[in-house]
């Protein structure tokens, strides 16, 4: 949330993390222990991680862009950073947890 300096677009990223809270299972901290993915077993990758991957790189990505086509197409890295940040949110309204088990609801996979 620090690199969106624009605190409007900063609002609204949160809001959405808020709302995929309140309707999810899960409370804030429960990401940073979860498998970003139930599609193998043991993925040693957290939600959070594969999350913040997912930022550094529309951020780099952006960067890049910068240098390259900054002329032609000028950088808004709050954009590029906003619109990253929500990337597996859905994820937060997928998993259940059932009897102990974590399931995600749209490929019935366990975990």
């Amino acid at each position: 949330m620090d690199w969106i300096d624009d605190e409007e677009r900063r609002g609204s990223v949160r809001q959405t993390w808020v709302r995929a809270f309140e309707d999810s299972p899960f409370e804030p901290g429960d990401p940073e222990e979860i498998p970003f993915t139930l599609l193998f077993a043991g993925c040693p990758a957290t939600f959070v991680e594969q999350q913040r991957c997912v930022v550094y790189i529309a951020r780099r990505s952006a960067e890049a862009r910068d240098e390259f086509l900054g002329r032609a197409h000028p950088l808004d890295m709050d954009e590029d950073v906003a619109g990253a940040m929500p990337a597996d949110v859905g994820k937060l309204l997928d998993y259940e947890v059932v009897d102990g088990t974590l399931i995600d609801s749209d490929y019935q996979v366990e975990r």
